[in-house]
């Protein structure tokens, strides 16, 4: 079963702030379910997201993911 973490986590560990974070679910760059009103996000998506992305700096436009 694949790990899960919550947005915050998430952003933790990609350096953004939690908004960008269900902002990026939303447009499928990183892989969730929503329980209730939070979304959990699949440790591995964000990894790979991290993986790939992680030494752009912030605001390029590479770094949107698709």
């Amino acid at each position: 079963m694949d790990e899960i973490m919550t947005t915050a986590e998430a952003a933790e560990l990609l350096g953004m702030h939690p908004a960008s974070i269900i902002k990026m679910i939303q447009r499928g760059a990183l892989k969730a379910e929503r329980f209730g009103r939070d979304w959990m996000v699949y440790r591995q998506s964000v990894e790979e997201y991290k993986t790939r992305f992680g030494d752009l700096p912030k605001r390029s436009p590479k770094r949107k993911g698709n």
